[in-house]
């Protein structure tokens, strides 16, 4: 009886492991890839665009890219600036000191500088690797990694704004597995599973919600701040 414990024991725990085993998923090829690449975003959606309850995050469009960018505010008083002996100046309409060589716009109330310092950060850039496709209004924005395979996320484009859909994988594994070819292997001690689906099974993909964790960004037009 103690030997069958002890065997359930373990069968259960080999169980729960192999459930709760860390893996991680990429896409064989560039998706959907039975539709043909594009070249650049259409016009109607260059531009710039603010984040859903965060002005100070802005996504930028161009034809070939795409780029986040955040507005850091900086607040420095008289004190701040004396104090700091010659590491924060003003010249011109310019405050020296925040970043290195680089003069950033200001505003001086009272006695106070406020300045505003947008950092820009590249999300997606088509090139050779980076193929981007279009289906509808759909953008598919993949990503060629170091290991050879890709990482899509899923641009939508609507009439306020546009939407960019990614992939957690873990919370979708039930849709993944429904993909016909379907591959695991281990990569970095990670079980991973490498999909190659066809048309019709991406887009019953999408359908489901494959592309569940969503970030919205709406044209300034449309933006309404938060009180």
């Amino acid at each position: 009886m103690k030997s069958l414990l002890i065997s359930i024991i373990t069968l259960w725990a080999c169980s729960f492991f192999a459930q709760n085993e860390a893996t991680s998923f990429y896409f064989g090829a560039p998706q959907p890839q039975q539709l043909p690449s594009t070249l650049q975003f259409d016009s109607t959606i260059c531009g710039k665009y603010v984040l859903k309850d965060d002005s100070l995050i802005q996504l930028v469009i161009t034809p070939d890219s795409i780029y986040m960018q955040q507005s850091v505010l900086f607040v420095l008083t008289k004190k701040d600036i004396r104090k700091s002996k010659g590491t924060y100046y003003t010249q011109g309409n310019e405050l020296f000191g925040i970043v290195a060589g680089e003069g950033v716009p200001f505003v001086l109330q009272n006695d106070t500088t406020y300045a505003i310092y947008k950092q820009s950060t590249c999300y997606y850039k088509q090139n050779a690797s980076n193929i981007l496709k279009k289906q509808n209004k759909n953008y598919f924005l993949n990503e060629k990694l170091d290991n050879n395979y890709y990482s899509s996320s899923l641009l939508f484009s609507f009439g306020k704004g546009i939407a960019i859909y990614s992939i957690d994988h873990e919370k979708v594994l039930a849709e993944i597995h429904e993909f016909n070819q379907l591959d695991s292997l281990y990569l970095n001690d990670f079980k991973t599973y490498i999909a190659e689906p066809t048309l019709p099974e991406i887009n019953s993909f999408i359908q489901k919600k494959g592309f569940r964790d969503e970030i919205i960004f709406f044209k300034p037009q449309y933006y309404i701040e938060k009180d």
